[in-house]
């Protein structure tokens, strides 16, 4: 699955152009900055400014999980959903909002 997050219609401005302006779903974006040890665990792959606290998030989840499927593998677990939240959380805040990578964060709850 990929997941483009878009929080309002483009402007003429801010809406890709053509090939080169499309989100790159084939590298993630840093492991550290996810706190994750594994590539495979990263499930970001962009981020672009909109304006000063607007972000724009481009993400690709695996075919396949170990632990973010159902039993047959035939669907996402929405733990998957929760995790990608919170990965967008960790990476806003390490590479824009310039929170050290020695810090440490914790989820006290999260609904959907």
């Amino acid at each position: 699955m990929t997941l483009l997050v878009r929080q309002q219609e483009p402007t003429r401005d801010s809406a890709w152009q053509g090939v080169e302006d499309l989100p790159r779903l084939t590298t993630t974006v840093p492991r550290e900055y996810v706190h994750r040890a594994s590539l495979a665990e990263v499930f970001l792959t962009g981020c672009r400014q909109l304006d000063g606290t607007r972000f724009e998030l481009t993400g690709q989840w695996p075919r396949a999980h170990t632990f973010f499927t159902n039993g047959d593998g035939t669907e996402h677990d929405p733990m998957q959903a929760a995790e990608t939240i919170r990965q967008v959380g960790l990476f806003l805040a390490h590479s824009e909002f310039g929170v050290q990578l020695v810090h440490h964060f914790f989820i006290l709850d999260m609904e959907f």
